[in-house]
């Protein structure tokens, strides 16, 4: 009780900025009780470089006294250390401690950032914290120079990615094999700028990462921001991980056909080649640089469009930098969670939620304490995600119960970042299948092993050979394909096994409204497909039409969509995703009823589509009847007397706000992208009708009516009528 009260005064009495905020003590408590505490035999040294109010040192207290008991408390001195740079948090933070029993704990008013006599690096086990971030302009008022951080000269001096330096800060003050558990913006995963690419490439060089655990909305009261909990173990240096895999990378792209017998080089160089579509004669051809055109595997292909004359040089830096990384995450592993995006989801996750009600300020709690995370009258419970993660941090197989299975997974590390394009910047994905799973009583199987191939199209030469080449917007989902427009090879192109075969099963891999639709292939003739399209060839253990409607249906092109990855309009479909996505398995017979049920459907839908098209051919009739008319009046829509034309502004996945309020519309006009909290500046005033136009992908159009709020991207235009004698629903 007296916590609580504690808590809302707290809460009430500080004003959060400067990209604080505090942490809800059962969060807290989740971070702690999935830290794997029975390894220590006594009182292990831990740190919080951003103690804010001292609710990770308060729970650090109770959970290593849980797990090594003492009468006595004189153990804090030595063991916990708390830094704060704002005094008032400071003061708040000792009076927290001495609340607690702990007034014996060492907490600093200093920078977190700074090394000092008391705080030396390297000499922590433990660093839980949630430090600030997003703080405009913070560079200038720092006192450290580039020989103090590597990440400093990827800072610009007007940059507000301050949390880009405690992420190095982790490794700097921890000892080997010392842990970490800090929650950080979820931008810390996906932003391409280089402080951030540099974060990514400090926490995979330095550290395992054991689990990640996305975190919903609601969880902080004073904001929205969209969080991670990285859970990390650092490297033990004897021989440092670094200098392992720079050797394998070095000894694998400099050609010391020797040294690849050594250490896992030749495992390593495998596996990456495999999962590349590569052989090993393609490999050494590119390293020695005797790759033509007519030998030149597709994967290298984008590079020379990228590159040109510079491609080996270029595309060898790149290369490098996927390797050394793909080293780093061989054969690691890492949990992920992801907390659902719906109010009542999070708060059933969480246990608790925020009351913003007048005289009922603050977090409030759904019976025991703990929700899905952890239970409050044991540390240890089995059966509860602090569990799954505690497990995370040894190499054994991971228990589960089918509670855990609704939020956690566990993935091969590599498979989280893309090294499928022409740059690469570390990028890590970690919502592949969310909410993409399926539940069956089959046994569940991954895509790649159910194929005899599993591609992406190659990048077509046109001409006019008799070959066709299917563009990704005309595969258009089911059996259905546009073909308004016919593109073909150029004369004596050679064909590979990616020429179509019936039964194969097309996957647009790229672009908003585009990726995610999946289209069985049964035509006459021959055929490929450009880039933006991987093809699925079934095996024997699985009807193609199957797969077909397990995909379609079963998960549906939507969801498909959303496992893509990049910005609006710029989205792909990872391979490796594609390869990783488990649809179920049954007998051949009931795959076969399957089929067979949906086929009925498929007829009822064709019969309607035949309407459709009837319908429309009576619009454009209509229309077609309009240009003999002579009181007809034309207008040119960059006519600014009649019309107002503009476009919207590019939005990243990571500025999505899962329950926002206000739908973001890009290419696909007709359904949101996501959802945001906030208005377009410039762009607010929503008193007229609205036409939108998709910029790119399959030209689509949308009749805003006025007072709908919306968010437009810049792959969205928008028309707005100003000309009295022109209706917007016409237009539209």
């Amino acid at each position: 009780l007296l916590g609580d009260l504690f808590e809302k005064l707290l809460d009430q009495g500080f004003r959060q900025n400067e990209g604080q905020f505090f942490t809800p003590i059962p969060l807290a408590r989740f971070i702690w009780d999935s830290l794997p505490l029975r390894r220590y035999e006594t009182w292990p040294k831990v740190i919080d470089y951003a103690c804010g109010a001292g609710h990770f040192l308060t729970e650090a207290i109770e959970a290593v006294s849980y797990f090594i008991p003492s009468e006595s408390r004189e153990w804090i001195r030595d063991s916990i250390f708390g830094i704060e740079k704002d005094y008032r948090l400071s003061r708040v933070s000792k009076v927290s401690m001495f609340m607690n029993g702990a007034g014996g704990s060492n907490i600093i008013f200093g920078d977190g950032l700074e090394d000092s006599d008391i705080i030396k690096r390297g000499k922590f086990d433990i660093l839980t914290a949630n430090p600030p971030y997003s703080v405009a302009s913070f560079k200038q008022h720092l006192r450290f120079t580039a020989k103090d951080f590597r990440l400093w000269d990827s800072i610009s001096p007007s940059s507000s990615e301050i949390e880009v330096l405690f992420v190095e800060r982790i490794g700097q003050l921890l000892n080997d094999k010392g842990l970490a558990a800090v929650i950080l913006p979820s931008s810390i995963l996906s932003n391409d700028s280089a402080a951030y690419t540099g974060a990514r490439q400090e926490l995979l060089r330095t550290f395992k990462l054991r689990a990640v655990v996305k975190l919903g909305s609601k969880t902080f009261g004073a904001t929205g921001t969209n969080t991670v909990i990285l859970f990390l173990e650092r490297y033990y240096h004897n021989p440092s991980r670094l200098a392992q895999a720079l050797d394998s990378t070095d000894a694998i792209l400099d050609r010391r056909e020797r040294d690849l017998e050594s250490w896992e080089d030749i495992e390593i160089l495998m596996s990456y080649l495999d999962m590349q579509g590569l052989t090993r004669e393609q490999w050494n051809d590119f390293v020695h640089g005797r790759l033509t055109p007519e030998t030149m595997p597709e994967y290298f292909r984008m590079y020379i469009d990228a590159y040109g004359e510079d491609f080996y040089k270029l595309a060898k830096r790149v290369e490098y930098d996927k390797l050394l990384y793909y080293a780093f995450t061989y054969c690691q592993r890492t949990t992920v969670i992801i907390a659902p995006s719906d109010n009542a989801g999070q708060r059933e996750f969480l246990g608790y939620y925020w009351s913003y009600r007048k005289g009922d300020e603050g977090i409030h709690y759904d019976g025991e304490r703990g929700g899905k995370m952890y239970v409050n009258s044991d540390r240890e419970a089995s059966g509860t995600l602090a569990d799954v993660v505690r497990q995370s941090f040894s190499d054994g197989d991971i228990v589960m119960t089918e509670d855990n299975m609704r939020y956690a997974r566990v993935v091969e590390t590599w498979r989280m970042l893309d090294f499928s394009r022409v740059t690469f910047n570390a990028e890590m994905t970690i919502q592949e299948h969310e909410g993409f799973l399926i539940e069956s009583k089959y046994p569940m199987r991954k895509l790649e092993s159910l194929c005899v191939m599993l591609r992406a199209g190659k990048s077509p030469v046109y001409g006019n050979s008799a070959v066709q080449v299917i563009k990704s917007g005309q595969a258009r989902g089911w059996h259905n394909f546009d073909f308004t427009k016919r593109y073909y090879l150029a004369d004596g192109v050679t064909l590979d096994e990616r020429k179509l075969q019936k039964g194969d099963i097309l996957i647009n891999n790229t672009g908003v409204g585009t990726a995610g639709r999946v289209t069985a292939f049964n035509l006459d003739g021959d055929y490929v497909t450009d880039s933006m399209i991987t093809i699925f060839r079934a095996n024997s253990e699985v009807l193609p039409e199957y797969v077909l409607v397990a995909l379609g249906a079963g998960i549906g092109f939507k969801a498909l969509e959303k496992m893509a990855v990049g910005a609006t309009g710029q989205i792909n479909i990872k391979l490796n995703t594609l390869k990783s996505l488990e649809i179920p398995l049954p007998p051949m017979e009931i795959q076969q009823q399957i089929v067979n049920e949906c086929s009925g459907i498929d007829s009822q839908e064709s019969s309607l589509n035949e309407r459709i098209k009837s319908c429309r051919e009576k619009i454009e009739d209509i229309f077609s009847r309009l240009e003999s008319e002579p009181n007809v009046r034309r207008y040119r829509l960059d006519d600014r007397k009649s019309f107002t034309l503009s476009i919207g502004k590019r939005v990243l996945n990571s500025e999505l706000i899962p329950g926002g309020k206000i739908p973001v519309y890009s290419a696909n006009v007709r359904e949101p992208f996501g959802y945001v909290d906030g208005l377009l500046h410039g762009f607010e005033d929503f008193g007229s009708d609205s036409i939108l136009w998709g910029i790119d992908g399959d030209f689509m159009v949308s009749f805003m009516e006025h007072g709908r709020e919306f968010y437009p991207t810049d792959h969205c235009g928008i028309l707005r009528v100003i000309a009295d004698g022109v209706h917007p629903r016409f237009m539209a």
